[in-house]
């Protein structure tokens, strides 16, 4: 028995994720870093139709031809930055930017408020909260309201005394970034890569991978309340680039590149 001890080159990786998107002629954006992605798997996919010959009365496989190549990318994620919180939503990223509600345009609140009603304003980060009621008498801070999250802006309504509804809210506003969900373009396509590092072995070995074509699926769940540390699973269709198929040094899919020497 020949045995190759010698020339094994084992892998266990580690190492960071990049995304960018890619433009309409294919060509990616600026990458960002998803952060820590604590598992990252790629299942190659192929097709195949058999054919049976009928002569023999073996009826025999002889041909096997393959119909259709591609692949998934599966990804736990950690981060909410906005950029991967946007395709776990498939979304697009918004700034909303600070500003003010005034007497001349106050942020109206719904009628039928009652005392114990909590009142969800219509912008985050507020401060300098004023009531006024539909004739525009000021309710008293604390006696007939009181702002009980100011991040989030709600409003609890403590007493109604003789106020006509509906009220109006004037205050200061602070800025938000925002993802909105399910409003991601569809033609959305990214390119990703793999920046890693095999620590089997000394040195350690800095390969790299990269997928040239990827349409994320929208995450399937979204732990809100965790009592450890959240994480997020998405995956990804994995499909030919046309343009780099054609260069031999990438090939149509994705490419696995040894960036330090290889046994």
């Amino acid at each position: 028995m020949i045995l190759d001890n010698l020339n094994a080159n084992y892998f266990s990786g580690q190492g960071q994720m990049l995304i960018a998107k890619r433009n309409s002629a294919g060509i990616p954006g600026a990458y960002w870093l998803v952060g820590n992605a604590p598992k990252i798997e790629v299942k190659p996919s192929m097709e195949r139709r058999e054919h049976k010959e009928s002569q023999s009365g073996s009826r025999l496989i002889d041909k096997v031809q393959t119909t259709t190549k591609g692949g998934t990318l599966d990804v736990t994620l950690e981060d909410i930055r906005k950029d991967n919180m946007a395709l776990l939503l498939s979304g697009k990223k918004v700034t909303l930017a600070a500003g003010n509600y005034t007497s001349g345009s106050p942020d109206a609140l719904p009628s039928g408020l009652a005392v114990g009603s909590y009142v969800k304003l219509g912008r985050q980060n507020v401060s300098s909260l004023v009531i006024k009621d539909a004739a525009a008498a000021t309710l008293t801070a604390g006696t007939h309201y009181a702002l009980r999250d100011a991040k989030h802006g709600f409003v609890e309504i403590l007493s109604l005394g003789s106020f006509a509804q509906p009220f109006k809210a004037e205050y200061a506003y602070g800025q938000v970034d925002i993802v909105t969900q399910f409003e991601a373009n569809d033609d959305d396509e990214y390119s990703v890569y793999l920046a890693l590092t095999n620590t089997e072995g000394a040195p350690d070995q800095a390969v790299g991978y990269e997928i040239y074509r990827t349409v994320f699926n929208a995450a399937e769940l979204i732990a809100l309340i965790n009592e450890e540390q959240g994480s997020f699973d998405i995956s990804a269709r994995i499909l030919r680039d046309t343009v780099r198929a054609a260069d031999s040094n990438y090939g149509g899919f994705g490419r696995w590149i040894y960036v330090d020497d290889n046994a």
